[in-house]
């Protein structure tokens, strides 16, 4: 006969013929509680690792940036300084011979967009410098700006090297 069995101890009266009530008892366990836990344990902690990771792809705040866009782009570019906090930040664009002083004084990410001109031909791009302080994150864009964005094409100034 085969019998199974709860976890009270109870059978279900299972039937198949022969010997008189003789026969294998199997206990039936709810083990569901179990592996419920252990899924949603793994799927916890799967999502743990997946946050880290994502927050790991964005850089750390950083007082120096550099950049070199490619020799064909020219036209709109930007940078968009990200800070954690609200406090005022100085920023400093350094490019070839020239600089543009920045007060950064937003907790939100704010573009800056100035324009390249196009690199002559078999010439490398010169590449940008951003001073940040203190530091923040800096993201390099060209093309049409993420806003809110500022024009910071004018009171760039010549820097004696």
């Amino acid at each position: 006969m085969n019998t199974a069995t709860n976890e009270l101890g109870e059978t279900d009266g299972g039937g198949g013929g022969g010997g008189g009530g003789e026969g294998r008892v199997r206990r039936v366990r709810r083990r569901w509680p179990v592996l419920v836990g252990a899924i949603v344990g793994a799927v916890a902690f799967s999502g743990a690792l997946l946050a880290q990771q994502r927050d790991g792809d964005e850089p750390p705040p950083a007082t120096r940036w550099e950049h070199t866009w490619p020799p064909e782009v020219s036209g709109q570019v930007w940078i968009t300084v990200d800070a954690e906090d609200a406090a005022t930040r100085n920023v400093t664009i350094r490019w070839g011979p020239f600089e543009r002083p920045i007060l950064h004084t937003s907790a939100d990410p704010m573009t800056y967009v100035f324009t390249k001109e196009p690199t002559p031909e078999g010439e490398s791009s010169v590449p940008i410098t951003i001073d940040v302080e203190p530091g923040a994150v800096v993201e390099f864009g060209d093309g049409p700006p993420p806003s809110p964005s500022e024009d910071v094409n004018s009171d760039w100034v010549e820097v004696p090297r």
